[in-house]
């Protein structure tokens, strides 16, 4: 849809490097490079975005607590709208607040996670041994107002959510 060849993400390899290793290849595979910003605290976040430079054609977003707190996000998607880089976010709300698109998930998918995990703690296993899930159904919500800011042309039959105005 977008056709990007380079992609930005930014991350705190303690936390979600292995994602970004698994990402990259999976990425490579399609002929899209990932370029990763290391944000190993998150006074770092500025840094990695001068690093990304003008080097990426899109920037995406993996669940990281130290790259997305709330003062985080805010300069994130400042980054982004500013220098015209399509963003995907983590969630509706992302795309709420200026994100172009964001893979998301129903909270009755998020609820069944929650109980098949508190499901098996009771049954004994340890929380620490439970790996994060994934959800089983995801939909792509689109912001047509930054859709149409980027000059990108969204699918038919997509869902778009309403939003205010966006500067």
């Amino acid at each position: 849809m977008l056709g990007v060849r380079r992609v930005g993400v930014l991350y705190n390899p303690a936390e979600t490097g292995d994602v970004i290793d698994a990402a990259k290849r999976a990425a490579r595979s399609q002929g899209i490079e990932l370029l990763a910003a290391k944000v190993p605290e998150p006074g770092a976040l500025d840094a990695a975005l001068r690093q990304l430079g003008g080097r990426i054609e899109a920037l995406w977003s993996v669940p990281d607590r130290t790259v997305f707190t709330r003062g985080a996000v805010e300069r994130v998607l400042m980054y982004t709208l500013q220098n015209e880089i399509p963003f995907m976010g983590l969630s509706e709300q992302y795309v709420r607040a200026g994100a172009l698109m964001a893979l998301d998930t129903t909270y009755e998918e998020n609820g069944r996670q929650v109980a098949d995990r508190v499901i098996r703690v009771l049954e004994g296993e340890r929380p620490a041994t439970i790996k994060i899930g994934q959800p089983e159904s995801v939909e792509i919500v689109f912001n047509p107002h930054i859709a149409q800011r980027l000059g990108i042309r969204i699918p038919d039959g997509a869902r778009t959510i309403s939003v205010g105005f966006v500067r």
